[in-house]
């Protein structure tokens, strides 16, 4: 039976169904799915969206893919981003030290890689609100400290140098040098993304990371123009930033930059920024423990006067690396106090009573705050912005993007006296401009 829609207009349905904001979720994976199995006309295009996003969560899942591949080789053509996921990667049957031998040669098209080491799902869990694939529920059964990589693994990601997207979650290397010399081998790399990346043993600075003494300069991701790394600790970030030449453009930190999120450590810890002359983008992760101490305010206002202020229209973003850990009211207390020393840092005019004169002497900046909240709450937060930044919210320099809740890590904490309320946080609606 012939489709009621002409085979195009199917399409650009399709097409829609694909959100690149929504990686890996279930519902897209059905959809497609669906499509590709109604008619016959469908298949290709529902395929050729289907494939651009695989996601694997164990040894089984890569061979079956591989072996789909020997039936399907076109399917091969499809692939742009490869996830890898899963409870394993710490165990012999780590999915990581087994893709690069299984797939060698066939993904000739891809350009990002997820590597990502998933937690059992918990009620506070940091999952999506709505299912990811794949949906893994087994909790990690781990029998190695870090990845097992044997010493040959390096050489047989040449595979992918064709790959300019590497993003790393939870995951533990052998030593420093085995992070760096992974990183190496990917040499078109032009995004990288580390979130809690650890390793056993820090070692020594592989070769391959640093400077030529001759020219001062690094063969290190020389095409790498956005980083951002998070939950690190301050003698990984530091010799990767020390390594990474003047490409880059875009870098994402957290502060404080502590080895963990502990209330107890302090961190007096400085990123310099002046290494980096292109340098136009700048996001910063809070933590909760980000507060008015002179052991974080130092070392957070020192990286923003090193920010090179000749670089025109810089940017500069704060978000919660986790805004589970905060109250509404108590992050809208930190962006005040982190707003008056950004502030500081970067605004250079003696008087701002005349805002064109002010906008003349200050550095080419604009404030942007991310979040995310219920829709009826955005208007409230944009309000707020004015008592986060008033200098630079006067001259239209401050703008707030909220969206909707993604991951569970997304919902705001519950106050205490919630329970004592007629209604509740995150479904009353504002009565005012204030937040709460």
């Amino acid at each position: 039976m012939a489709p009621c829609f002409p085979t195009e207009l199917c399409e650009e349905i399709i097409d829609a169904v694909y959100d690149p904001r929504m990686l890996y979720l279930r519902s897209n994976y059905d959809t497609l799915c669906s499509c590709a199995l109604v008619c016959g006309a469908w298949r290709p295009r529902a395929q050729l969206v289907l494939f651009r996003r695989v996601a694997l969560k164990d040894a089984a899942s890569l061979h079956n893919f591989a072996a789909l591949l020997r039936q399907a080789p076109h399917l091969a053509d499809y692939v742009r981003d490869l996830g890898l996921f899963g409870h394993t990667h710490h165990t012999p049957q780590s999915l990581v030290a087994l893709f690069p031998s299984v797939l060698h040669g066939r993904l000739p098209n891809l350009r990002s890689i997820h590597v990502v080491c998933q937690q059992a799902p918990t009620a506070k869990g940091g999952g999506y609100l709505e299912n990811k694939l794949p949906d893994v529920s087994a909790p990690e059964t781990s029998n190695f400290p870090c990845l097992p990589l044997h010493q040959h693994f390096p050489s047989l990601l040449a595979t992918f140098v064709d790959a300019t997207g590497l993003h790393l979650t939870n995951v533990i290397f052998p030593s420093f040098g085995d992070f760096g010399r992974l990183l190496h081998r990917f040499v078109n790399l032009q995004v990288l993304r580390c979130h809690d990346v650890r390793w056993n043993v820090v070692g020594r600075t592989p070769m391959c990371m640093l400077r030529l003494s001759s020219s001062g300069h690094s063969q290190f991701l020389p095409k790498l123009e956005d980083l951002k790394v998070s939950k690190m600790g301050p003698h990984g970030l530091d010799r990767l930033l020390a390594a990474i030449g003047p490409s880059l453009t875009h870098l994402g930190v957290d502060l404080p930059c502590n080895e963990t999120s502990d209330v107890a450590g302090d961190s007096t810890h400085m990123i310099p920024l002046g290494r980096f002359p292109n340098l136009s983008c700048l996001d910063i992760y809070l933590w909760k423990i980000m507060d008015g101490r002179s052991t974080r305010i130092q070392p957070f206002q020192a990286m923003l006067a090193s920010w090179a202020s000749a670089i025109p229209r810089r940017k500069l973003r704060f978000a919660p690396i986790d805004q589970s850990q905060f109250t509404r009211e108590e992050y809208s207390a930190l962006l005040t106090t982190i707003g008056y020393l950004a502030e500081q840092s970067v605004y250079t005019g003696e008087s701002d009573a005349n805002p064109l004169m002010a906008r003349a002497r200050i550095p080419d900046v604009t404030f942007t705050i991310v979040l995310r909240d219920d829709i009826e709450r955005y208007g409230c937060w944009r309000r707020e912005a004015s008592t986060w930044l008033p200098r630079m919210h006067r001259l239209n320099r401050v703008r707030v993007d909220c969206d909707q809740a993604v991951l569970l890590s997304d919902l705001w904490k519950a106050r205490e006296d919630d329970n004592r309320e007629d209604g509740e946080m995150g479904v009353r609606p504002p009565s005012s401009s204030s937040i709460i």
